[in-house]
């Protein structure tokens, strides 16, 4: 395969090529930056271990490649940079989402394959370095979920709930397949924003609670304990 020359800074830099993903990822289940980090495919089967992660379950074996997420997730940042080293899209992204820096934005942008560019739109638009929303195009169940929720939060921003309640219902349904934390988040904050909605249902309103609670299931997470 051949190996990808990327000018910065006036320099050329070898970029190694693209590493395949996990899939599906854990992304937007941990507190930020974890939320925004992408797992690399692995060497060695790891079925169990995502699907841990996938109910927010942090404490659980993970493959070498993984290791800077737990550490990310256990606020070792530095520790997280350390074991990222190496320079294909995967890395630079997760990098970048660890130490942001405005300046190497718009480059990085321009350089990630899909999905990959979609979710660093996510982090730019969350961190204020693009003023434009990230675009669901060609974006499946989580990938599309995280554009999504970005949406509502946007939508709930500039007051109009029935926007964020159309965003957070697309959220849902590409959500739900795959990532039912990230599912269950979502219909919570769907219910949230009914809610404080004029004329809104009680019943259909605990209707998404009761779900979120059931795809939640035995997650550690703290914002779904009881």
């Amino acid at each position: 395969m051949q190996v990808e020359t990327q000018s910065r800074n006036g320099r050329v830099e070898q970029v190694e090529p693209l590493t395949a993903w996990a899939s599906p990822q854990p992304i937007g289940i941990f507190s930020l930056p974890t939320g925004y980090l992408v797992l690399p495919a692995p060497q060695q089967n790891a079925s169990a271990a995502l699907k841990a992660l996938l109910n927010g379950h942090i404490e659980t074996e993970m493959p070498p490649e993984w290791q800077f997420f737990k550490a990310s997730a256990h606020g070792h940042t530095q520790t997280a940079l350390n074991l990222l080293t190496g320079n294909d899209p995967i890395s630079r992204y997760n990098r970048f989402v660890l130490q942001s820096d405005p300046a190497e934005y718009a480059q990085l942008a321009a350089s990630l394959p899909a999905p990959l560019a979609q979710l660093l739109a996510v982090v730019g638009y969350t961190l204020g370095y693009a003023d434009q929303l990230p675009a669901p195009d060609g974006l499946k169940n989580e990938w599309a979920a995280m554009v999504w929720l970005t949406h509502a939060t946007h939508a709930l921003e500039i007051d109009e709930p029935s926007r964020a309640v159309e965003a957070l219902d697309k959220a849902i349904a590409t959500a739900r397949p795959v990532s039912p934390i990230l599912c269950a988040q979502a219909l919570s904050q769907l219910a949230q924003v009914r809610r404080n909605m004029p004329g809104h249902i009680a019943g259909l309103i605990m209707q998404y609670y009761r779900e979120a609670i059931r795809q939640a299931g035995d997650t550690p997470l703290p914002h779904f304990r009881a």
